[in-house]
């Protein structure tokens, strides 16, 4: 029984580090038309590294808003 419980650890943490490798290089595009204060909680997060902590590359595309 015990040897089980063991294998059962054992297993569950090599899957969650496969799990965490896997998510670690996520990459996000975020577009926006204007600078404005609606994104800064986007341009503060990835200042103060939060992005890089969890492991996502964020990268923010600026393009020219109005009509088509």
């Amino acid at each position: 029984m015990k040897k089980q419980i063991f294998a059962a650890i054992v297993a569950g943490s090599a899957l969650i580090a496969t799990l965490n490798t896997a998510l670690a290089n996520e990459k996000i595009k975020v577009t926006q038309a204007v600078a404005s204060f609606a994104f800064l909680p986007i341009d503060y997060a990835k200042a103060a590294g939060f992005f890089q902590f969890e492991g996502i590359e964020v990268q923010q595309i600026a393009t020219r808003g109005g009509q088509i």
